[in-house]
Parts: structure tokens; sequence; C-alpha cells
């Protein structure tokens, strides 16, 4: 009953910063253009995933990794994002830095690329699109101790307990 309370509160609360309209009564529309953030949960290899997107796309759906000839590919260097009202790639160019920090005394690691993007080829309510992202990738992962031999004691990266991957994107996009 609290999850629930809290759910409406949270909706009536976003209901006032949406100018009055519900957050559950919000449709996928588009703006002339602006600023857009990116969330997703990607799969485990990354190479797929759900995508919501806010600001001057208000659209959800899923992308997949492909390659310059939209063939899927996990090594493509473009993403297809297919959202319920059309569909437009991002070219990824070289990712601009690598930021590891380990922690060798829990043996966890935080891993963060980002990577600059533009963003092309829309249909349907995204034709004619353009502009570009920042896309930031992040891998945290927890792996065991070797309990035995030479290594024991020492992290053992070959054993992961757990992990979390995020993707997120920030930029802005025009149509026409």
């Amino acid at each position: 009953m609290r999850v629930g309370k809290a759910v409406l509160g949270l909706a009536l609360v976003g209901a006032g910063l949406l100018g009055g309209t519900s957050v559950l009564e919000a449709s996928a529309s588009t703006t002339p253009g602006g600023p857009v953030e990116l969330f997703s949960n990607p799969t485990t290899s990354g190479a797929s995933g759900s995508v919501l997107i806010a600001g001057a796309i208000g659209d959800h759906g899923k992308y997949v990794q492909v390659n310059a000839n939209g063939t899927p590919d996990s090594n493509g260097g473009y993403l297809k994002i297919s959202l319920h009202n059309g569909t437009f790639e991002v070219k990824f160019t070289a990712a601009t830095g690598l930021h590891k920090t380990p922690f060798k005394a829990t043996c966890s690691g935080i891993f963060t690329e980002r990577t600059p993007s533009v963003v092309l080829n829309g249909t349907a309510q995204y034709a004619g699109i353009s502009g570009s992202l920042e896309f930031t990738a992040t891998h945290v992962l927890l792996s065991s101790r070797h309990t035995t031999g030479p290594d024991a004691g020492q992290c053992n990266h070959a054993d992961i307990i757990a992990e979390y991957d995020s993707l997120g994107a920030s930029g802005s996009v025009s149509f026409g």
C-alpha cells in the first residue's frame, strides 16, 4: 500500500511540473528540437536494450547495435533506436575517454567510457532529425577472492559475483 501511495504522490508532483498534466497522461511527442536525455537498460552484452528519451523527444522503445549497413552487430559503430513514433540512428565517433576506478580492498571496480555521436536517418515523427549526443557507458563489477593456492586472498576477476551496466546520453536534436 505504501508503494502505491508513493507512486501516486510522485505522479501528482509530476503533474505540477508538467503544467497540470498527470505523468500518467503525458503522451509521446516531439518539439521543434532542443535538449534530450536518453536512459537505457542494456542487456549484458550492451548490444541491445530498452530506451527512454525525455526532452525534445518524449518516447520509449528499444535499441540494437548495428553496422553501417543496418545489420545487427555487437561491434558495429551505430545504434538503431526504434521508438513508438519512429526510428533514428546514432553514429558513434571515437571514445573520448575511459575512466577506471578499481577498489582492490573490496574486489570491485567502476569503468566509465564517454563516446560522442551524431544523430541521423530518422523516420516517421523523427524524419529529418539531426544533432549530437554524448553517451556514457558505465560498468560496475564485484569479483570474489581466491580462497586457496598462491593467489589466496587476492581478487579473482575470473569469478564475477555481480555486475551492473548502464547507458545514458545527453545532447541536443533538431528536426527538418
